[in-house]
């Protein structure tokens, strides 16, 4: 039997899945698969179909489901592979793209099953085309597919995708090289618990004046806790913790 993929918009209302899936029944369509994704304009539910041969066609599935209450509605062919679980599948391409990270486009594409997977690059901007860009470390991927429109849910699955399999990029360092007005160049950075040794003995070399005005007390040093304290704060991230 030939199998179908059938997406349309309805409205966010109690009973309108179950007349769409009526209206699929009484043509003799098997669902086989069905999604509920959210886009800007209400709700579109997916279904694949496998009809009887000699079944009604893609344009009398979509009048039944217009009937019943369905817009927009696309009907396109499907195939078998495309019958797996979901999450199965999205699991397995985020593995691939960790191996296989230079993939991006191919793996994304794949992902939603877009007709072309690229990189963004100037002059691609089309009105009249409905791409999805999805950003990747300061680039972007420009998805385009015919018949089916990108719907938020699959925009925000390929984020995710790219979030989970990609690592962060890197921060910019946080050291900077100065000048003083003696023209000195020096280079300001985060305290670590290596300079501990280095601090103190600065410390030392200064005398009881320099170190009043410096902590209004006439303390030698500082503490070599608080360049351990220093260095945790800035290194780990923050715990979030939850209240039952």
């Amino acid at each position: 039997m030939p199998l179908l993929r059938i997406r349309t918009e309805i409205e966010d209302r109690p009973g309108r899945l179950a007349s769409l899936t009526a209206a699929l029944a009484q043509r003799g369509a098997n669902i086989l698969g069905l999604s509920v994704q959210l886009d800007a304009d209400g709700v579109v539910d997916e279904f694949i179909v496998d009809v009887p041969r000699g079944g009604p066609d893609a344009r009398a599935l979509a009048e039944a489901l217009g009937a019943a209450g369905g817009t927009r509605t696309a009907v396109l062919p499907a195939r078998p592979h495309e019958l797996v679980d979901e999450p199965t599948r999205a699991l397995a391409l985020a593995a691939r793209l960790r191996a296989e990270p230079h993939a991006v486009p191919e793996i994304l594409g794949e992902l939603l099953r877009a007709d072309e997977a690229r990189w963004d690059a100037p002059g691609d901007e089309d009105p009249d085309r409905r791409d999805l860009l999805v950003p990747v470390r300061g680039r972007s991927v420009r998805l385009r597919r015919a018949g089916l429109p990108f719907t938020a849910t699959e925009a925000a699955r390929a984020d995710a995708l790219v979030r989970a399999a990609l690592p962060a990029a890197p921060r910019p360092s946080a050291s900077r090289r100065i000048a003083l007005r003696d023209g000195t160049q020096v280079v300001v950075r985060p305290v670590e618990p290596r300079d501990g040794d280095a601090v103190r003995a600065l410390h030392e070399r200064c005398s009881l004046d320099s170190r009043r005005m410096r902590y209004f007390s006439p303390k030698p040093y500082p503490p070599r806790r608080s360049f351990e304290a220093a260095s945790s704060i800035r290194m780990k991230p923050p715990v979030r913790r939850l209240r039952p």
